[in-house]
């Protein structure tokens, strides 16, 4: 299962970090969409920052959606995560062009592109949905993310997000940390914070160094005061099924319907997210 922690930091406590080891639902969303490594590092990316940016809500049926949609080979991503437990995502192109960076990392940036949009969708079963957008700062999916909360929400907030593809092509290590820093928060905690950050190294090495997310948070803050006030499991999860098929299916005008069932014995309706099939034949 994957996992994940929040957190408050300071003295004052007015610092959340939501932390959280998603290899779990990564690995499997990218066995899914049979994703080359670049493309599983990018859905990797993004899954587990909207997982977080979920746990931001405070809404108990909250729902959101975000989509990046660049310029690059890989297309438009869109994940989902709501608070009955489902989490997917979907994309265009599961094989973009392979490129690797002047580090030696797969060059995610390249894959999304620099040119584009995130769009984040948020709703309720009490609140109507609002949608916040901005630009694309660099397509490494964190630096977009981080920059959607301070020009879509003005709130200061930051991520860190990371995947490792092993020698085989698949997900060894994923995770992230999203930093939220609270209203009212001082400057000296905030400093801190900014400088253990501008320290800290890839997510991805913490996450080979360390067993569990509270040694994480130790090594990255060291000497900051901390509480875990929520912890938990999620998985990568489908919420599609054959009632919500059925509401495609009739959705399709009947004389189209019955002349593709005709020609070919009956229709499918195919879930991007799960790549799971509904058959119709009448």
């Amino acid at each position: 299962m994957a996992i994940y922690s929040k957190v408050l930091l300071g003295e004052e406590e007015k610092v959340l970090v939501y932390i959280t080891d998603s290899k779990s639902a990564v690995k499997k969303a990218s066995e899914i969409h049979e994703t080359n490594p670049v493309a599983s590092a990018a859905i990797g990316r993004l899954l587990t920052g909207t997982k977080m940016m979920s746990l931001v809500q405070k809404e108990d049926s909250s729902r959101i959606s975000v989509s990046i949609n660049g310029d690059g080979d890989i297309g438009k991503l869109i994940a989902f995560c709501d608070h009955l437990g489902t989490l997917k995502v979907k994309l265009d192109n599961p094989n973009p062009e392979l490129i690797i960076n002047e580090k030696g990392k797969l060059d995610v940036g390249h894959a999304v592109g620099k040119n584009g949009y995130v769009s984040v969708t948020k709703d309720s079963d009490n609140i109507k949905p609002y949608t916040g957008q901005t630009k694309l700062i660099s397509g490494e999916i964190a630096e977009d993310l981080t920059y959607y909360y301070a020009d879509s929400e003005q709130t200061g907030a930051a991520f860190s997000l990371g995947v490792f593809i092993n020698k085989e092509a698949e997900v060894e290590y994923a995770g992230g940390m999203m930093i939220h820093i609270l209203p009212d928060c001082p400057d000296k905690d905030i400093d801190k914070i900014e400088k253990a950050m501008q320290n800290a190294k890839a997510f991805t090495e913490y996450l080979k160094e360390y067993d569990d997310l509270e040694s994480i948070i130790k090594a990255i803050f060291k000497d900051i005061n901390y509480k875990i006030i929520d912890s938990g499991e999620y998985e990568y999860n489908c919420d599609c099924s054959r009632w919500r098929a059925k509401l495609a299916y009739d959705s399709i005008p009947k004389e189209e319907r019955d002349t593709i069932i005709k020609e070919d014995g009956n229709l499918t309706v195919h879930c991007d997210y799960c790549k799971s099939d509904y058959v119709f034949n009448r």
